[in-house]
Parts: structure tokens; C-alpha cells; sequence
């Protein structure tokens, strides 16, 4: 009987800790890749300079209509495009969603500075009627830079 009590005791346990270290972990890439693995041909390369931001609440999941069973911040930036490497200009401004940062992977854009962006295929195929892009910190979105600018332009070509 202590043997099964142990044994109960330890798989609880198990459950439990199996849980919470789902629950606790957050952003799950390991760093970022280099420019030549983070180019994929269905994505949108652009440069730009972000002119505004909010942090928008979503909520995910109804079990009852008024009682949210899950709500998430993210970011939404408007970027001014200047450059766009890969994929089709739409428009001269898009929106840009990612996370708010501690552990959702967000990426920490700041308004004014000029960025270059690998946004996600996953939005592309509202990019044409919505101008939405998609980018996280598991990409090789960056500051931008001539040294990089030209890389990826080599790439390209």
C-alpha cells in the first residue's frame, strides 16, 4: 500500500510539474537563424520606419459569451515601406502584429527607427486586401542596415 502510495504520489507530481512548465514556457525558438535560412519564397521581406504602434487586447476562446477563456496582448505597428525585397508592394504603409515581449516572442519595435522585416507566410494571404504582416524575434527581422540591405539583395538575385 506505500509502495502504490509513492508511486501515486511521484505520477502526480509528474502531471503537475508536465503542466506548469507548458504553461510557464513561452517563446520557443532557439535564437535567431541566419539571413539565408530566414528567407522563404512566399514571405514578405520589406524595409521601413515604424510611425505608430498600439497594444491591442484579443480574446481567445468563448466558453459562455461574455466569459473569455483566454485573453492575449500583442502589438500592432504601422510601418512606412521603403524598400520591399520580396513579395508584392500593396501599399506604402502596413501593419505589423507581433507580441508585447516577455516570452511571446515579440518583437521590440520602436517608433521612428527603420527596420528591416521577415514577416511570417502565415498572414500573407490577407497581406493583399488587409496590408497585414506578420513578424516575431524567431526571424531575422533587424535594425536595418546597408550591410545587411545588400545581403539580402544578393540572395535574391
Amino acid at each position: 500500500m506505500k509502495y502504490i502510495h509513492a508511486v501515486m504520489t511521484r505520477f502526480a507530481l509528474l502531471v503537475i510539474f508536465t503542466i506548469g512548465a507548458q504553461l510557464g514556457f513561452g517563446c520557443s525558438c532557439i535564437g535567431k537563424s541566419d539571413t539565408v535560412q530566414s528567407i522563404h519564397p512566399k514571405q514578405m521581406l520589406v524595409s521601413g520606419t515604424i510611425i505608430k504602434s498600439m497594444i491591442v487586447e484579443q480574446q481567445i476562446g468563448d466558453s459562455m459569451p461574455g466569459y473569455p477563456v483566454f485573453r492575449r496582448k500583442s502589438a500592432i505597428y504601422l510601418m512606412a515601406i521603403d524598400t520591399v525585397y520580396q513579395g508584392k508592394r500593396i501599399a506604402d504603409t502596413v501593419e505589423i502584429h507581433t507580441g508585447i515581449g516577455g516570452g511571446d516572442c515579440g518583437y521590440p519595435f520602436e517608433i521612428g527607427k527603420r527596420y528591416i522585416v521577415f514577416a511570417s507566410n502565415y498572414p500573407l494571404k490577407f497581406f493583399k486586401t488587409n496590408r497585414i504582416l506578420k513578424t516575431n524575434i524567431c526571424t531575422y527581422t533587424d535594425l536595418y542596415s546597408e550591410v545587411l540591405s545588400r545581403r539580402i539583395s544578393r540572395l535574391l538575385n
